[in-house]
């Protein structure tokens, strides 16, 4: 189980961007449209995700919210999934750029990065006041959704987040292997998501400190659990001993 995590979240990073390219509007038909009515369609289609998920929005539905004709969302995003594939990473980019620019930073500077170190760089850009405001709502709704197009397209819009970070990770932490490593990364982002998405205690509404605090949390508990050896090895210890 824990090799199909790491496979997964390693080796299908090409394939992912590939879908992201595919789904996404090219730059010739971006630059050819109307910003105006595209945002119109990406804030109509954001709510009624967030609403009624991908399952219970039609595109009809999103284009009478837009107050746009139902051809302008096939011109702008070729349909459904190119639609909600623009959505997801609109919410999804800054973060992601922030959590990767970090990590590129710590690479530079460090020939060694703690687990810590590792870990801020993933979960302090959720303490921002420039984040979009509905991204936890938009990650609460299409993580939880069934829908296994949608799924994909998630998957593809973090994939590159995912791989980076594990193999920080698991060069920071060697006394434990690859697939275990990558098994607790997704257990440290169900933490976070729970956090951010469930009870929502990271809104611009909030102190910085307060906010602060609350991530802290999140990465003791995860250095915490991300360091601890792996069963196996302390098993063989006590039989070598």
């Amino acid at each position: 189980m824990t090799r199909l995590v790491a496979n997964f979240s390693i080796s299908q990073h090409n394939s992912n961007k590939r879908l992201i390219d595919t789904l996404m509007p090219t730059p010739e038909s971006s630059n050819a449209a109307s910003a105006g009515t595209r945002e119109k369609i990406l804030d109509a289609a954001e709510q009624l995700l967030i609403e009624k998920g991908c399952g219970g929005t039609s595109l009809r539905a999103i284009a009478s919210n837009a107050n746009v004709n139902l051809a302008a969302t096939n011109y702008h995003f070729g349909g459904k999934e190119g639609l909600f594939a623009a959505v997801i990473h609109r919410c999804a980019r800054p973060i992601n750029e922030q959590r990767l620019a970090s990590l590129d930073m710590l690479e530079a500077q460090q020939s060694h990065i703690s687990t810590r170190e590792i870990l801020k760089a993933l979960l302090d850009p959720l303490a921002s006041n420039n984040l979009p405001e509905r991204l936890p709502a938009v990650m609460n709704r299409v993580t939880s959704e069934p829908d296994e197009n949608l799924r994909a397209i998630v998957q593809a819009e973090f994939s590159e987040v995912s791989s980076r970070f594990i193999a920080a990770l698991t060069r920071a932490i060697p006394q434990v292997e690859e697939e275990e490593i990558s098994l607790r990364f997704y257990f440290v982002i169900g933490s976070m998501l729970h956090l951010v998405g469930l009870f929502g205690p990271l809104t611009t509404a909030e102190d910085d400190n307060t906010r602060s605090q609350k991530i802290n949390a999140l990465v003791n508990f995860g250095v915490a659990g991300l360091e601890t050896e792996s069963p196996t090895n302390i098993h063989s210890q006590g039989t070598s001993e």
